[in-house]
């Protein structure tokens, strides 16, 4: 009765205009992120720790730490922009 529909029959790297070298560069992408995201939990969770205090300048650390690292890709001629 005409054409089945068959759900799930690609892996996700598999799917149209996508290949591994894509998946890897997402995984990749996702452990860096992550590894990121949790270095400033540590790191804010050891001050509030230690101190009993929030210190707010950690948002402004981060913040300089993304402009220069940015600064430095696009130097480079790794950056996106």
């Amino acid at each position: 009765m005409g054409a089945d529909i068959i759900l799930f029959d690609l892996l996700p790297w598999q799917a149209k205009g996508k290949n591994m070298a894509d998946f890897l560069l997402y995984l990749t992408n996702g452990i860096v992120m992550g590894t990121t995201y949790a270095l400033c939990a540590l790191g804010i969770s050891l001050v509030v720790g230690i101190m009993g205090v929030i210190n707010f300048a950690h948002g402004e650390f981060y913040v300089l730490a993304g402009y220069l690292s940015a600064l430095f890709a696009e130097a480079l001629g790794l950056g996106p922009i």
